[in-house]
């Protein structure tokens, strides 16, 4: 048994290094400059981080930052505050449809993204949404809503009949 492992962790060993060294190899060439490059492979002798300062201006990057930012905040506020509203009723309340309603936003869940993306760039362009953070962020919430809408049902429904909360405190002790 001992030699077992000893095999295992050397093959281990072995599989970290070959694939550590080429991301080593990667940052150590990224502070070098273009000369130093081709005539030596081995750590920079004088970092330069010229490189990622002109990465990152020209790449625009700290606008793709708050860009990523409103778009997450967005899709989750919105995600959120739709699906909540949509399960209470769902979880707490008799009402006649209730189970096909709840049924037609579940199969949601059941629909892979790639067969959205033709219809959904269709609709986008003829909406003039394309290029736009509203162009992303809508498709997001809508993909979000049927998973949201499930666990949400879940959570209300446990905490009004397990917990016997009041149909509000319910509300917002899930929400908050």
């Amino acid at each position: 048994m001992r030699r077992n492992q000893i095999i295992i962790h050397v093959i281990l060993i072995a599989a970290s290094i070959f694939f550590t060294l080429p991301l080593a190899w990667l940052s150590w060439s990224s502070l070098k400059s273009a000369i130093e490059l081709f005539s030596n492979p081995w750590p920079p002798l004088y970092p330069k981080f010229y490189n990622f300062v002109r990465a990152f201006f020209m790449m625009n990057y700290l606008r793709a930052v708050v860009n990523s930012i409103i778009i997450a905040v967005a899709v989750v506020a919105a995600t959120l505050l739709v699906s909540t509203l949509i399960a209470y009723p769902l979880a707490l309340y008799e009402f006649k449809g209730k189970m096909f309603l709840y049924m037609f936003i579940m199969s949601g869940i059941l629909v892979p993204s790639q067969v959205t993306f033709i219809p959904l760039f269709i609709e986008l362009k003829a909406l003039g949404l394309i290029n736009t953070l509203v162009g992303v962020i809508l498709p997001q919430i809508a993909n979000g809503i049927p998973l949201a809408v499930l666990i949400f049902v879940s959570f209300f429904k446990e905490r009004f009949f397990f917990m016997s909360c009041k149909i509000f405190s319910t509300f917002m002790s899930i929400v908050t």
